[in-house]
């Protein structure tokens, strides 16, 4: 159906759509080079949003450098504060195991920040705790 400016309605399977090349609704025959173009179209879009779902994550996963600064600053900080308490044991004469325990897997996490000085800080910080550990048994 075809509106004019007149209001008239005009039927589009009359003489003009013959001109025209269009076909009443009852010689309907669907297109199978569209059907197969749309889902063509479907697979591509998947694979977009898979793209902008990838993308998020990697987002995610990005640290930048002041963050792996201040998780090496808290793990060097760590460290130091287990490092202290394990002196108020020995000053004591009663070493806890647990917190030799927590000193160990502390060291187990390695936290690099990026930046050489720090590192090298952090490094001297772990052999500190190291050394404490062997003269106590606990580490090898």
């Amino acid at each position: 159906m075809i509106i004019q400016k007149t209001g008239k309605a005009v039927n589009a399977v009359g003489p003009s759509a013959k001109k025209k090349g269009l076909r009443p609704a009852s010689q309907f025959e669907p297109v199978y080079d569209s059907v197969q173009s749309e889902g063509a179209a479907a697979s591509s879009s998947s694979v977009a949003s898979l793209a902008g779902v990838d993308g998020l994550l990697s987002l995610q996963n990005f640290e930048d450098s002041g963050e792996r600064k201040r998780r090496a600053i808290l793990h060097g900080r760590s460290l130091l504060d287990m490092l202290d308490a394990l002196k108020v044991d020995l000053i004591t004469g009663q070493v806890n195991p647990s917190n030799l325990n927590k000193l160990t897997g502390r060291l187990k996490l390695r936290i690099s920040s990026g930046q050489s000085q720090l590192d090298g800080l952090i490094a001297d910080i772990e052999t500190r705790a190291k050394v404490e550990l062997a003269k106590l048994g606990y580490f090898e």
